[in-house]
């Protein structure tokens, strides 16, 4: 076996055992680089870092939030009995839609020929905190911690049809195939770690492959398709199969 050539230009063959340890060392370097490049991915809150493959490469201001968590109750209560009293509603239950009401959207009732008896809240709602937010008696949990949340009642749309209606929640818009939330703030933020999706969901289906919303409300758009949200289901096995 040769020793290991001190000198590159020395034209003796280079020993096995000498070309193995330098190609580990090598190897043992881009293995290195790599994970020290992951570590750094995502925004520190410097204004002149760079989010790892987003497109916002500078904030104005220093982040803060880790991760955010969105949850959508599709099917769950009633806004109107919890944090947002219509008091107009509330004095006109029992009685009859006038029809400049339907003037916007004459669709919704007549055309499918639904009741038009309006039904206001049963439940009283109080004023609480030093912030006044309006909450409903059937949340008085809430109500003594409502200065440490937000309320926001400006959010409206032009359609009283659900899906259309979910989909502007969940997409800023009535037309579907547009990108979710989730995934645009993949696309503006991207991800501090590259071995795990940025956007990821959790549903609530009955059974295996079942689920009570459309796939589009999660999905990417026009987006590249590496900021869709990859669904998970509950159970032992939280996959689609």
């Amino acid at each position: 076996m040769n020793e290991r050539r001190k000198n590159i230009n020395d034209p003796t063959p280079l020993a096995r055992r000498a070309f193995l340890s330098d190609a580990t060392a090598g190897l043992g370097s881009i293995a290195l680089a790599s994970m020290l490049q992951s570590t750094t991915r995502g925004d520190t809150g410097d204004p002149d870092s760079v989010s790892s493959h987003g497109v916002i490469r500078h904030l104005h201001l220093p982040a803060r939030a880790k991760r955010v968590i969105f949850l959508f109750l599709a099917g769950g209560p009633s806004h109107l009995d919890l944090f947002d009293p219509k008091p107009l509603l509330t004095r006109m239950d029992g009685k009859e839609l006038p029809p400049e009401f339907l003037e916007f959207q004459p669709e919704t009732a007549k055309a499918r020929n639904v009741t038009t008896t309006l039904k206001g809240s049963p439940f009283r709602f109080a004023k609480h905190g030093k912030s006044g937010t309006v909450v409903s008696e059937l949340m008085p949990h809430l109500a003594s911690m409502v200065d440490d949340i937000t309320v926001i009642r400006s959010l409206k749309t032009t359609t009283s049809v659900h899906d259309p209606g979910v989909n502007m929640m969940n997409c800023g818009t009535v037309l579907f195939g547009r990108p979710t939330l989730g995934a645009w703030i993949s696309y503006g933020l991207g991800s501090e770690n590259q071995n795990l999706p940025d956007f990821i969901v959790l549903t609530s289906g009955l059974m295996q492959g079942a689920q009570p919303l459309l796939q589009s409300f999660w999905g990417n758009g026009f987006l590249d398709s590496r900021h869709q949200g990859v669904p998970f289901l509950k159970g032992q096995n939280p996959s689609y199969s």
